[in-house]
């Protein structure tokens, strides 16, 4: 037999009345409206009593209940029962519970053993990687086509600051000129000391290039004086040649502007017979406010070569007595210049006056040089040689 249903709403709420017991309430009966025994009933429900459940409050630490004393009797559970199923523990594999076992101080040094394995691999391969001495000295003389010499014989030049006396040159030639009045705009330096100097000196980096430099002493008297000035060249690198013979070539090549002081009477003149540098004393000087030709060759190309024995024997002699700025150079040079008449800018000649403190004034009478027409039909079948101006010096 089925019962009737009724509705949620029609049911009457309870008021909302809470019984408050202190902690320590011994559960007894305080009213019962039944007349059965006291033996008769359970001791958890009685005929006619609605049970309910205890809460227990936080805020008064004791039991409530909503209920009404005439209708309830209260009691208290001593022993809670707990029905919920306690969660499983997280599984961990063997390492995870070894590493639980261990104590703090060995879980450190166990990770500071690992970081430092890791940089010794890391340090080991690195050092594989990069190339060996050897095989980068193996590739240096692989690049420089397995030339020993190169760095033996550079290894035992002298180095240092050395004179170098001009004499009168071996070969001269103004061909470069066409006009055979300009000739003496081409002169050849003679009788004079030019300074050269080696680098670096002796005991510095041996990788670093051999340098030489060419100019004036420092001690020299720098007055106008006519004919070639001595040329300046900045530092440039001496490279070494093969030669099959007991001499070994150092050559070294640079390109300068050539200069030359002429009288004012010398350009313009009928050619003679005579060379350029006679007829004139030896290196004239000029007195302050004299005029004088200033005669500029630009792109002039000048080339050394110095030749020393094999096995670092000099060609001569030379005494530890002698002063380092008076020192002569201990091996045989050829200087060459050559200026050509088909390669660079026109020269050209421009009068200065000589001033006071030695210097030389500008003005603006200018004359340019004409050179020689090397593909003229005077000059079919001539070489550069008979169309260049050459000076040529050996000393010994």
């Amino acid at each position: 037999m089925q019962l009737p249903r009724r509705s949620v709403r029609s049911i009457q709420e309870l008021p909302s009345i809470y019984t408050v017991f202190p902690p320590h309430y011994n559960p007894i009966r305080t009213h019962s409206a039944s007349t059965v025994s006291d033996s008769a009933r359970s001791p958890d429900v009685e005929d006619g009593i609605e049970v309910v459940p205890l809460e227990l409050c936080t805020d008064y630490s004791a039991l409530s209940v909503s209920a009404c004393l005439d209708e309830k009797e209260v009691f208290i559970i001593k022993q809670r029962e707990v029905l919920e199923k306690p969660l499983p523990s997280v599984p961990t594999s063997v390492w995870g519970r070894t590493w639980g076992r261990i104590s703090v101080k060995y879980r450190v040094l166990a990770i500071l053993g690992l970081q430092a394995l890791l940089l010794l691999t890391v340090g080991v391969s690195l050092l594989a990687v990069s190339p060996k001495p050897s095989q980068g000295k193996n590739a240096e003389s692989r690049q420089t086509g397995g030339n020993d010499t190169n760095t033996n014989t550079m290894s035992t030049i002298e180095r240092g600051t050395f004179m170098v006396p001009i004499q009168f040159p071996q070969q001269q030639s103004s061909k470069c000129l066409a006009r055979a009045n300009e000739s003496r705009a081409w002169q050849c330096a003679f009788d004079t000391m030019l300074q050269l100097s080696i680098l670096p000196s002796q005991g510095e980096d041996a990788n670093e290039p051999v340098m030489i430099t060419l100019g004036l002493p420092s001690i020299s008297n720098r007055s106008v004086h006519c004919g070639q000035q001595a040329p300046e060249i900045g530092p440039t690198v001496l490279t070494t040649l093969k030669d099959s013979s007991d001499e070994v070539q150092h050559h070294f090549s640079a390109v300068y502007d050539r200069t030359v002081i002429v009288r004012e009477d010398q350009l313009g003149q009928e050619k003679t017979n005579s060379s350029p540098m006679q007829g004139q004393p030896k290196h004239t000087t000029f007195q302050p406010g004299r005029s004088v030709w200033r005669c500029t060759f630009n792109d002039t190309r000048l080339e050394g070569f110095i030749y020393t024995q094999r096995g670092g024997r000099l060609t001569t002699n030379t005494t530890d007595a002698t002063p380092e700025a008076s020192r002569r150079l201990p091996y045989k040079l050829q200087l060459t210049e050559q200026k050509l008449a088909a390669t660079g800018s026109v020269p050209y000649c421009e009068k200065v006056v000589v001033a006071a403190e030695g210097g030389l004034e500008e003005s603006n009478e200018m004359v340019s040089l004409a050179l020689s027409d090397a593909g003229s039909e005077s000059a079919v079948g001539q070489d550069e040689a008979d169309t260049s101006c050459q000076c040529q010096w050996v000393v010994e």
